[in-house]
């Protein structure tokens, strides 16, 4: 069984605005056993918290975080797609 993020509920983190576009962020995820950095997308936002989705297909997965949890970060860049 995969370990679930803790994530906060709805009435503590307010009115929701979704991301037209999901930002790159790095999030600190609280689980029952750690508390992990991981590379994410903000998808949606209040005032004081951020809805973070990391992993991919059938794999991700998402929680709300309070904001001061998520920074930003630039996006990776795919080996072979640079300028030489």
């Amino acid at each position: 069984m995969a370990l679930r993020s803790r994530s906060r509920k709805q009435h503590e983190v307010g009115p929701t605005t979704t991301s037209s576009r999901p930002d790159p962020v790095l999030a600190w995820l609280q689980f029952p056993d750690r508390i992990l950095e991981v590379e994410a997308r903000a998808i949606a936002f209040t005032d004081r918290a951020v809805l973070v989705e990391w992993g991919f297909g059938q794999a991700a997965d998402c929680a709300w975080v309070w904001r001061d949890a998520v920074g930003t970060r630039t996006p990776s860049v795919a080996v072979g797609s640079m300028n030489s």
